[in-house]
């Protein structure tokens, strides 16, 4: 997701999508916190989640099939329009509807000795050092991407990699779903 944002939009809508994302590992931070002792002993859960998860994978792709045939958009959308809030609650979404999100955060990390650190810190540890890298490792991969992205800039590079992801993301959602 963050990846097709930077493509089709540019580094700074990439930049709001990785930090949407990082505010989805964030809920699942609080949620550890607050209910990750009680959601762990419910597998139900989890399936439910990961249809959850399924579904929005397919509602991604074929909206990037759509927008593979639709593309007009200018090249500098800006971050405070409509777009840059889609863009964020994209990221936010496509992290919050991950089951290996959830089940790293409300089983594993919620059952993990932290030693002399009580749980609390180090579930909050957990959370803002994933959160760190994952903008560091998303940030290296948009500054790789937008200036190929550039390159490569013609509409029909644009629609191929839109189709791409639009494929992409329908298999993984049927993937997913079994």
């Amino acid at each position: 997701v963050i990846l097709d944002t930077t493509w089709t939009f540019g580094r700074k809508l990439g930049f709001v999508t990785a930090l949407g994302g990082s505010a989805g590992v964030a809920i699942y931070t609080l949620l550890a916190l607050f209910t990750g002792t009680y959601l762990s002993g419910h597998g139900m859960w989890i399936n439910i989640l990961e249809g959850a998860g399924a579904l929005y994978l397919a509602t991604l792709g074929v909206m990037a099939l759509i927008e593979a045939f639709t593309i007009r958009h200018k090249e500098g959308d800006a971050v405070t329009s409509t777009r840059g809030l889609r863009a964020f609650l994209n990221g936010t979404l496509s992290t919050c509807l991950s089951p290996k999100t959830a089940l790293f955060y409300l089983v594993i990390l919620t059952q993990h000795d932290f030693g002399t650190i009580p749980v609390v810190q180090g579930i909050l540890l957990a959370g803002f050092t994933h959160i760190c890298f994952r903008l560091v490792w998303y940030g290296a991969w948009i500054h790789l991407i937008d200036p190929l992205r550039c390159a490569l800039k013609t509409l029909w590079m644009q629609r191929a990699m839109k189709l791409t992801t639009a494929m992409l993301l329908l298999g993984l959602s049927i993937y997913v779903a079994h």
